[in-house]
């Protein structure tokens, strides 16, 4: 484990902040679908999202940017660098399942609500009675 953490502090010669994250070529990077300009995959549930605009637009309708560990949730580990500005722990998502998704944990739902991208069918979650976010299965594990 040692040496994978040596070699993983040593061998990244590229640092992202959070504002890189919402960059368009940045983001195609790890999340871009090929062959498509301006289409990335949502986050929860591979869905093809056109993006024209800012990847940290606010609105229905619109991606987002979305920390697979909720920041509010890190205990004041990060901000805008770190692991929040983590390219690979920050990921577009479509802003409806953000905001739906909130703070919430991750965890198994039994029984509670669809969360679905915005003005579609596709499902990108589900909401808990217990406040929980489960993931849509092609997501888990990402």
């Amino acid at each position: 484990m040692g040496e994978l953490h040596d070699l993983l502090c040593t061998s990244r010669s590229k640092y992202t902040t959070y504002d890189n994250c919402k960059n368009h070529d940045t983001v195609y990077k790890t999340d871009g679908v090929p062959g498509k300009a301006n289409y990335f995959y949502d986050f929860y549930s591979h869905y093809e999202y056109k993006n024209t605009g800012d990847i940290n637009a606010s609105g229905v309708g619109k991606m987002n940017r979305e920390h697979v560990w909720c920041q509010a949730n890190s205990g004041g580990l990060w901000g805008t660098s770190g692991g929040g500005g983590d390219i690979a722990h920050i990921r577009p998502c479509d802003y409806t399942v953000n905001s739906t998704r909130g703070n919430r944990k991750f965890g198994e739902v039994t029984s509670g609500s669809i969360v679905k991208v915005y003005n579609t069918d596709v499902v990108a979650g589900y909401i808990g009675n217990n406040s929980d976010f489960e993931p849509n299965d092609v997501s888990k594990g990402d």
